[in-house]
């Protein structure tokens, strides 16, 4: 799964840069990988991929880590929602 992750993370930032909003990560020299907390943010597993969502976009928008909470998740979601359904 780490992997998978990782080459997600990595055709994300590829495609950002070549559709012209450039993150400035370099990804040909490999990865690693460190923790973003330390403690649980999530009660259930039923949103651990929304929690990775998350994650990603923190990331991407160069913060370390999420400052979503629990409770902030169902209008993230909505946010996700509405930026797939104006995909081209």
């Amino acid at each position: 799964m780490f992997q998978e992750i990782m080459l997600l993370i990595t055709w994300l930032v590829l495609t950002s840069n070549r559709k012209g909003h450039p993150l400035h990560i370099i990804t040909e020299e490999g990865w690693t990988t460190q923790p973003l907390l330390l403690h649980a943010v999530q009660n259930g597993h039923h949103s651990c991929g929304l929690w990775v969502l998350a994650c990603i976009t923190a990331v991407l928008q160069g913060f370390h880590t999420t400052g979503l909470r629990e409770r902030e998740l169902p209008a993230f979601r909505q946010t996700l929602l509405r930026h797939i359904l104006y995909l081209p």
